[in-house]
């Protein structure tokens, strides 16, 4: 068999991601890794495409295998991030903080800390290093959202209206559920939870869906559907569902009438 250049490889490689075909990827890896065992980057992207699919313990493997590499902070943040996902908080921090080592502006390695700090209870660390993120672009909502709950929790409201102001302008995006509670304005809470999940559903999902024609059926079962938070995100929610692609069903029980319930 004549062996293929590494562009074709992650050429082949490149149109199996794209088209959600990540089993077919780990065969395309497995063997560019065996005829181009020194290339790294390819370990790497096995242990990632391992990960999308869920296969904890075969990520871990190659990812740890790179540790002596110099792929190793990459490794060792992408190691961070499960850890944290597995609820191993400890070792979320040890790896963050190894990710760290030779690169202090590792954005990425500083958010998983702050997450696995937050996760530990060190509210203190956790905060200044989200202090630190708000000026990074790619991370400011990331961090600004987590820097809201870490305030919440140790009842730092120094900057409670300034915070407000930037959620109700939507200048930050948050989870919906921490936009609500701090703005009442819809309009606001709409554009801020369409931003927030706009990447809902991955093009594998919604290929599927239009070739089958079936359509993903959800349930929701909930006592606040009255004049209550809870109820103004849901509410905008189902309007904006994707009617194509979900059926949707609610459920309330009301034991009796209640003049809040809408």
């Amino acid at each position: 068999m004549q062996k293929k250049s590494l562009n074709e490889f992650n050429a082949e490689l490149q149109a199996n991601i794209n088209n959600g075909e990540f089993e077919e990827s780990i065969s395309i890896l497995s063997i560019a890794i065996t005829q181009y065992p020194n290339e790294n980057k390819l370990k790497l992207n096995l242990g990632n495409v391992y990960k999308v699919l869920g296969q904890i313990d075969n990520a871990i493997n190659v990812y740890t295998t790179l540790l002596s590499t110099s792929l190793k902070n990459i490794a060792n943040n992408n190691l961070s991030a499960i850890m944290l996902e597995t609820g191993q908080i400890e070792k979320c921090i040890s790896y963050a903080r190894s990710a760290l080592e030779d690169n202090e502006n590792y954005y990425d390695a500083k958010y998983n800390l702050a997450l696995g700090l937050f996760e530990n209870k060190n509210y203190s660390e956790s905060l200044n290093i989200c202090n630190d993120l708000l000026i990074e672009e790619n991370y400011r909502d990331r961090a600004y959202e987590l820097k809201i709950r870490v305030e919440q929790i140790i009842c730092k409201w120094d900057h409670f209206s300034e915070t407000q102001e930037h959620l109700k302008n939507n200048e930050i995006i948050v989870h919906p559920f921490l936009h609500v509670s701090y703005v009442s304005d819809e309009s606001s809470n709409c554009r801020n939870a369409k931003s927030w999940n706009k990447d809902v559903l991955s093009t594998k999902i919604s290929k599927l869906l239009i070739k089958t024609g079936n359509k993903i059926r959800l349930g929701f079962l909930c006592g606040e559907i009255r004049n209550h938070p809870t109820y103004y995100l849901i509410k905008i929610f189902l309007k904006k569902l994707i009617k194509i692609l979900f059926l949707c069903i609610c459920f309330r029980m009301i034991m009796r009438q209640v003049k809040s319930y809408i």
